[in-house]
């Protein structure tokens, strides 16, 4: 059995269910559970694959089918809100306007900016927006069509929406950064609405954790030499290093 067939058996078991362990696809598969390991670990590389607690979950490639935010939420969510409590106290001041896309790693800022006096913050994000309602925090939220799986606000009407802003500030995240150093993600259209974040604010900051380095998805974002900041709980490889321009270990 080739390697190239039993990662198609992998990715078509996984996209009849939300998610398998090792030994659910050693029964389905048919072959050792050290060779389907290494199969998942090439798979995840790729992008098309996540593995979180023992669970191994699809990662499609298919625009906007996208993780569902209550999944993302529990990956790296340590690393998560370091790396956004530090954007936060770095970047961020008294009176910004800032952008926040529907990322896990953007929500976690939430508790953050309660520190700052007077910031109004825009949001796409559907779960973000209800925590901002529980502060006393001035904000927005873009309107759009609705990504369920996400909770995240996308389309024309989100983008007008942002383009009516001028922002201090914008922080960002995506589902892998690949070996080329690119941001990259599973949804075209939330990265639509990244790009006009972005072409609307003075500073763009992209948050990041360990476990998306070295992933691509099939939509690129931008370049990582684009933002302005990186925040990340690792060092990036020294080949995506030289284009970053500040870059913050947390």
């Amino acid at each position: 059995m080739s390697d190239q067939y039993r990662e198609n058996q992998i990715l078509e078991s996984l996209s009849k269910t939300d998610y398998l362990t090792l030994k659910d696809l050693k029964k389905q598969i048919f072959a050792s559970e050290s060779t389907i390991k290494r199969d998942i670990v090439k798979l995840e590389k790729k992008g098309l694959v996540i593995r979180s607690h023992g669970k191994i979950i699809s990662a499609s490639v298919f625009a906007d089918k996208t993780i569902g935010l209550s999944f993302r939420e529990t990956t790296e969510k340590t690393a998560k809100k370091k790396i956004a409590n530090a954007a936060v106290n770095v970047c961020a001041k008294d009176g910004d306007v800032i952008f926040l896309d529907a990322s896990s790693s953007a929500m976690f800022s939430v508790n953050c900016l309660t520190d700052l006096k007077d910031p109004i913050i825009i949001t796409s994000g559907l779960k973000t927006s209800f925590l901002l309602s529980k502060t006393p925090l001035k904000f927005y939220v873009t309107g759009g069509k609705s990504i369920n799986s996400s909770f995240s606000l996308v389309g024309q009407s989100a983008i007008e929406t942002v383009n009516r802003f001028n922002a201090d500030l914008c922080l960002l995240s995506c589902h892998g950064l690949s070996d080329q150093g690119y941001a990259t993600d599973k949804s075209e259209s939330e990265n639509d609405l990244r790009r006009a974040m972005m072409s609307r604010s003075k500073r763009k900051v992209l948050l990041i954790d360990a476990s998306k380095i070295n992933k691509t998805c099939y939509n690129n974002l931008c370049h990582i030499g684009e933002f302005d900041d990186v925040f990340c709980d690792a060092v990036l490889p020294p080949e995506i290093m030289r284009s970053v321009k500040n870059f913050h270990l947390v």
